[in-house]
């Protein structure tokens, strides 16, 4: 932890925890580089934003650069993709292999003194052969037969069960360098753990491989799909509503899912841990919760059920996992078990998904204690990309409806966009730009035009002649896609607002008009109300 106070003993400025977990950058962990933080996490750091490991990165050279701003990262060479699970047969049949790719639009060639290596404490044990050129845009791959352990009494091979990769530059001056280094988990065979495509500073396991081409996108598995990390404070739960925290699991469409194999079960890790039951199956599509108490516990599930709407008996949910879900940033992993090489080696462990989330930038704020959840979104992007999930209100197995909302507005990105306002600005909600007496977000959940007053949410009564008895007529001009809710009361302070009827619309806009029995009543009112 590192904590800093304005005055010994005086008030707390800044605080966070930092650890050498996969997640932070190995290459401050021992290895002589120091961790700097991103432009993007200063701005947020009394706020916790340190707290993020994707808010960091390890420094450009060893020693790193105290005293002084860190200089620019030098290369534009990084490691993506690593093969360490290839079978053996015969010599040729067992060949893993790391790969290397060039960002830059300009050839390079490699000098002396560039080395890959897996373990820490001897970065140079293999050299690339001097000469060697990486393609602009281009790739280069080094496999173990030919490679970095040819002759077998030198250099390296890979470990299926999973370790690290370190690419360093050691010319022995002020220029010593891990230009790039990765940990991976436990491979499968015929994967590979690499850079997504689409989210190119991510590693995920992919399959196919991609052997000197561009890595794909991450292939369709069970899939973290909502995570509720810091419910709302509730009475009787203290201030720390573990009970409402859960995780979702979505098994993939087209496929059922058996959470176990020979070699044992499925196993949620991470902030929490829990070992999913033996021959546990989902079928193709359906969802699982995991809460932190036991869902034997009849009292709790049912008020767990009542928090979140649940009324589909058919849901599972399993628990009680070990341990809580971080309110800062954490991190949470789907792994299934692999069988060791030799009987009495310990279970390799494979990543199957993983979210590393934060309640700061890039993240969004908006599922920290406010009563929302994070959910999936994007589901071809990695679980740890920020941009694939959203807060909205708990689906608690269901699929999420929500539209993104950057600012936590109310109004979705796409609608800001389209009607030419700032979906990073959440003052524009406010406002009512044409006149009409409505909001602009009250606009967008009415469904009108937020730049006509002519187009407004307005709700008309009027006396009706005896037919046979007098009426009120209940008036309003119905948008496309919208519930509505007439609502009465007799009077204020008295009563609440009371549903008496609802009616929806299709796809285009028309005339609702409710015929209502007058009463002797002095005085009663109505309203329309929007379902959100």
């Amino acid at each position: 932890t590192v904590t800093i106070r304005s005055a010994i003993n005086g008030p707390e400025l800044i605080s966070f925890d930092y650890a050498d977990s996969r997640v932070w950058p190995i290459t401050a962990d021992g290895l002589g580089h120091s961790l700097v933080p991103l432009p993007r996490a200063l701005v947020g750091q009394t706020n916790g934003s340190l707290a993020f490991p994707g808010n960091w990165q390890a420094s450009s050279f060893i020693k790193g650069s105290s005293g002084r701003a860190d200089p620019p990262i030098p290369d534009a060479i990084v490691l993506n993709e690593i093969v360490a699970h290839t079978d053996f047969i015969n010599e040729l049949d067992s060949n893993d292999w790391i790969e290397l790719h060039n960002r830059a639009a300009t050839n390079y060639t490699f000098g002396l003194n560039w080395f890959l290596s897996d373990n820490a404490a001897d970065l140079r044990k293999w050299m690339i052969p001097s000469g060697t050129v990486l393609p602009a845009s281009g790739f280069v791959v080094f496999d173990e037969v030919t490679g970095f352990h040819n002759p077998i009494t030198i250099g390296f091979g890979l470990t299926k069960s999973g370790e690290q990769v370190f690419l360093s530059y050691l010319p022995g001056d002020g220029s010593d360098r891990v230009v790039d280094a990765v940990r991976f988990p436990a491979e499968e065979n015929d994967w590979s753990w690499g850079r997504a495509a689409n989210s190119p500073d991510i590693w995920v396991p992919l399959t196919p491989r991609t052997r000197g081409q561009t890595n794909g996108i991450r292939p369709i598995v069970p899939r973290l799909t909502e995570i509720h990390y810091n419910p709302a404070p509730l009475v009787g739960f203290g201030t720390d509503n573990t009970n409402h925290e859960f995780i979702e699991i979505t098994a993939p469409a087209g496929t059922a899912t058996v959470f176990s194999n020979t070699n044992g079960t499925w196993r949620l890790n991470g902030d929490i841990s829990f070992d999913i039951p033996t021959n546990f199956t989902l079928v193709a599509g359906q969802r699982v919760l995991a809460v932190s108490f036991s869902p034997t516990n009849a009292a709790l599930l049912a008020d767990f059920k009542s928090a979140f709407g649940i009324t589909n008996s058919a849901l599972p949910i399993l628990g009680p996992y070990q341990g809580k879900l971080s309110n800062r940033s954490g991190r949470i992993t789907l792994e299934k078990p692999q069988a060791p090489d030799l009987p009495g080696d310990p279970v390799g462990w494979i990543l199957v998904d993983e979210t590393v989330f934060a309640d700061q930038a890039p993240w969004t704020p908006l599922a920290d204690g406010t009563g929302r959840s994070l959910q999936l979104l994007v589901s071809d992007l990695p679980g740890s990309d920020d941009f694939a999930w959203i807060a909205a209100a708990p689906k608690a197995g269901s699929a999420t409806t929500a539209l993104r909302d950057t600012d936590g507005d109310g109004a979705p990105d796409l609608w800001e966009q389209a009607n030419s306002f700032d979906p990073f600005n959440a003052a524009d909600a406010a406002l009512d730009s044409d006149g009409d007496g409505a909001s602009n977000v009250s606009e967008y959940f009415a469904g009108t035009n937020p730049h006509d007053a002519a187009s407004v949410l307005r709700l008309r009564l009027d006396r009706q002649p005896p037919n046979p008895l007098p009426e009120i007529s209940l008036k309003w001009l119905a948008f496309p896609s919208r519930f509505y809710d007439i609502q009465y009361r007799a009077a204020f302070g008295a009563d609440s607002w009371q549903t008496i009827s609802n009616f929806s619309t299709s796809l285009s806009n028309q005339l609702i008009d409710v015929r209502l029995p007058m009463t002797n009543q002095a005085e009663g009112y109505f309203r329309i109300k929007v379902q959100p």
